[in-house]
């Protein structure tokens, strides 16, 4: 079975669940009235957004005969207007008094019928006047099944509003957007096949490319496909990271925007908060890569994951995005909003999304929210501050006051989407935006495979190629292939007595070498390590350089440097057009001592003149480590 399909059948029993959430969150209850008053709709407000229909109050008193209620419609002042979230207006407000009767302890109903039901893309709720705060506090309400009226049970008698608020919960179900744009194809050294999920449905889309000012790195972009938040971790630092969210401005990680609270929303010191349908860009070096492949090649390179933390932030961001505040700003607000607060709305609660907890989650929502939003109501101005603290570090050139004020209207849309998602049953789609976050985690994950090519470079040659390359003339030898590591005998030697030359071995069974590569500007260079022993005595060593096809460039024995009778290797690696050699050797007038004496040194790699292929190892910065004596 394709990919395709099981996603396909596994989002549709995802959303027979969702479908059964839905249904217990949005259940009407509810009995005919007794006794009811009606008042007179009145045209909706110019606000930020409106809407088609009309509404009609009604008040009844549930199971209590002989009360009569008193409607009266009110205009509606700037404070009330200026107190609704941007994305939300009011279609009637009015005034509630008793007619009749007292107010009964069991309460009353108040209704709101419209003649239209409202659009997909709207949801309405009643709101109550708060005289002193010069704020709309949601009520618990409910929507009739065919969206025609909306009522919600009273404790008192006082101002209320009918709100529309525009419902973007709603379109977070089915949103998608545009994959990212990837004009050049990447770097050689990357295998240019799928190292992705690759579906313009699927949770993430990705590209990968080249920096035009560095085309031999990598640059991996990636878009969050969907309505909801999520966070993203790399498994090597890249060398930078942009984001259309924070608009040219270095994108902060988690753990760098903690200054105040728990650090509940941080999973790791390397990872980003990416906003609904959001895109990021990362630019990674090839030696990190290839570094990090050779280690770690099941584990992926960036990771999109949600977390509940991730959901809330989302959530909230949508609410506090508005074009008075710097995106940026509102995420930043956000994420202090909840650093502050979360530890009151998720003790007891799974904070990692399962197929087993996203029922749950999703009828937790209402009931976390609104122990969220008395925090926020009690830590608005904390909130505001920390955020403009950490913003002004961001943009020195705003003062303190300037950003606070920013945060603090982001601070208020935050705690009014709090309130009223806590009291209006609506965010039962959102189980709905997150089914697809739950599948399987190679969904949102970019695994790294190197080029072939690239692979081979990186690895270097094998240990039977290395084992048989030539050795350079050294020991009172000539020149010869080596086999098994080692340069044969002759049969026939006559002469000196010819030396045992051999490669230096590691611990691991491995030669002693190093491969170079672009960074280093040594890229298909080998460097092995030849052993000399002659009558049984070990000689200096010698160093040699190899090319691509491991044939033999240029060597050097450390006896021309140290002009003793042992000089033993210990490491070498290459280094800026230059190969590095560490060894050990014995001090001056004292052959055979117990001494040591602990060099390094700097062969500069410089081509030799009108011969091709060439290349000299220059001696420069030759100086002693440190001295060991025996005791």
């Amino acid at each position: 079975m394709r990919a395709g399909h099981v996603v396909k059948i596994w989002i549709r029993l995802m959303c027979l669940i969702t479908a059964g959430v839905i249904a217990v969150l949005t259940g009407c209850t509810g009995s005919p009235p007794e006794l009811h008053s009606t008042g007179t709709p009145s045209l909706p407000p110019v606000g930020k957004q409106t809407s088609s229909a009309h509404a009609e109050a009604t008040v009844n008193f549930p199971g209590v005969s002989g009360l009569e209620a008193t409607v009266t419609n009110r205009p509606q002042t700037k404070e009330m207007q200026a107190a609704l979230p941007s994305q939300s207006s009011l279609d009637q407000v009015v005034d509630l008094d008793m007619k009749t009767g007292v107010f009964p302890s069991s309460g009353a109903e108040l209704t709101f019928s419209l003649d239209l039901p409202l659009p997909a893309e709207q949801i309405m709720f009643i709101v109550n006047w708060d005289v002193h705060n010069q704020s709309w506090a949601p009520v618990a309400s409910e929507t009739s099944p065919d969206g025609k009226s909306i009522s919600a049970k009273l404790a008192h008698f006082s101002t209320y509003g009918l709100e529309i608020w525009s419902n973007f919960i709603g379109r977070m179900v089915g949103v998608r957007t545009n994959p990212p744009e990837c004009p050049a194809p990447p770097p050689e050294w990357d295998d240019n096949s799928v190292q992705f999920y690759e579906d313009l449905n699927g949770p993430v889309l990705w590209c990968a490319t080249t920096d035009p000012d560095h085309p031999d790195d990598l640059k991996i972009k990636l878009r969050l496909n969907r309505g909801a938040a999520a966070s993203i971790t790399t498994a090597v630092k890249p060398v930078w990271v942009q984001s259309d969210l924070w608009q040219g401005v270095t994108p902060e990680t988690w753990a760098t925007m903690v200054l105040s609270g728990p650090d509940a929303l941080i999973p790791g010191p390397d990872t980003y908060f990416i906003q609904p349908t959001g895109e990021f860009s990362f630019r990674f070096n090839k030696t990190d890569l290839l570094n990090f492949w050779h280690s770690n090649r099941s584990t992926p390179l960036i990771a999109v994951d949600a977390t509940v933390p991730y959901v809330l932030a989302g959530l909230l961001y949508n609410q506090a995005s508005d074009a008075s505040v710097v995106p940026a700003l509102s995420l930043v607000t956000t994420y202090m909003a909840l650093t502050q607060c979360l530890s009151e709305i998720i003790e007891g609660l799974d904070l990692v999304l399962s197929h087993s907890s996203l029922k749950s989650f999703a009828s937790e929502l209402p009931g976390m929210m609104a122990r969220l939003a008395p925090c926020l109501s009690a830590k608005s101005k904390p909130i505001a501050q920390a955020a403009a603290k950490f913003w002004a570090t961001k943009d020195p050139t705003s003062t303190i006051a300037v950003i606070e004020k920013s945060a603090a209207l982001a601070s208020k849309s935050i705690l009014a989407a709090a309130q009223i998602y806590a009291a209006v049953q609506v965010l039962a789609p959102v189980a709905d935006a997150l089914t697809d976050l739950l599948l399987d985690p190679i969904a949102r994950q970019f695994i790294f495979q190197p080029s072939d090519l690239a692979l081979k470079a990186f690895l270097g040659p094998t240990k039977a190629e290395l084992g048989s390359v030539v050795a350079p003339a050294m020991c009172n030898r000539p020149e010869g292939q080596l086999v098994d590591g080692r340069l044969p005998m002759p049969k026939n030697p006559g002469g000196p007595d010819p030396g045992v030359t051999e490669l230096y071995g590691n611990n691991d069974g491995s030669y002693m070498r190093t491969v170079g590569d672009t960074s280093t500007g040594t890229q298909g260079l080998t460097a092995l390590v030849f052993r000399c022993g002659i009558g049984g005595v070990a000689w200096p060593a010698t160093v040699a350089i190899y090319d691509r096809n491991l044939q033999l460039i240029t060597s050097l024995n450390l006896s021309d440097i140290d002009h003793k009778e042992h000089s033993d290797v210990d490491a070498i690696r290459f280094e800026n057009h230059a190969l590095r050699v560490d060894w050990r050797t014995n001090p001056d007038g004292e052959a055979g001592a117990c001494v040591t004496v602990h060099k390094t040194g700097r062969f500069v790699l410089s081509p030799i003149p009108n011969v091709v292929p060439s290349l000299s190892l220059t001696p420069q910065d030759i100086h002693v480590v440190s001295q060991d004596r025996c005791h």
